[in-house]
């Protein structure tokens, strides 16, 4: 009697075992074998405004950024459209993020409203947003910075 209550508990044990081992697999899954680091792609985007709260057009913005390893820091020039507003093009960076400056450059004189001050923002001191919609693998998304900023008018002493 020990004997065949042994042996069914043993049949029984077996089958719950081989029932919960091939239920944990899934067919065609695809695994991907995935090396390196995470990546990131990196943006910055924004608005320049005059002390009366009226957009400039026509500013050079140049992004300067200085990555890991890099001899001479890579840069983007842009230039703010008739809203005042400018994106950048995605960065792709690795592990170091993204650290560089943004200068503000009044190119057109008097036009657009006088001529305005330089600037210069360093992104190390603002935090971006991610935007992890696309993200996938080792793709964590695109890193956002948004940068509205006031640029002072540019006073000269009469002579």
């Amino acid at each position: 009697m020990n004997v065949k209550l042994t042996h069914l508990t043993q049949l029984i044990l077996s089958a719950i075992i081989s029932l919960l081992g091939f239920s944990s697999c899934k067919l065609f899954q695809e695994q991907y074998d995935m090396y390196g680091t995470p990546i990131a792609e990196y943006q910055v985007k924004g608005c320049v405004t005059d002390t009366e709260n009226n957009p400039i057009a026509g500013l050079r913005i140049v992004i300067a950024r200085q990555g890991y390893g890099d001899a001479d820091p890579k840069t983007q020039t842009l230039t703010t459209d008739a809203n005042g507003e400018f994106v950048s093009e995605k960065t792709e960076r690795t592990y170091n993020g993204y650290n560089g400056t943004l200068t503000f450059t009044d190119i057109d004189g008097d036009d657009n409203g006088g001529e305005f001050q330089e600037k210069t923002i360093n992104l190390q001191e603002l935090r971006p947003v991610l935007d992890k919609s696309k993200a996938e693998g080792w793709y964590e998304g695109v890193y956002i910075y948004t940068v509205n900023t006031t640029l002072l008018k540019e006073y000269k002493a009469d002579e």
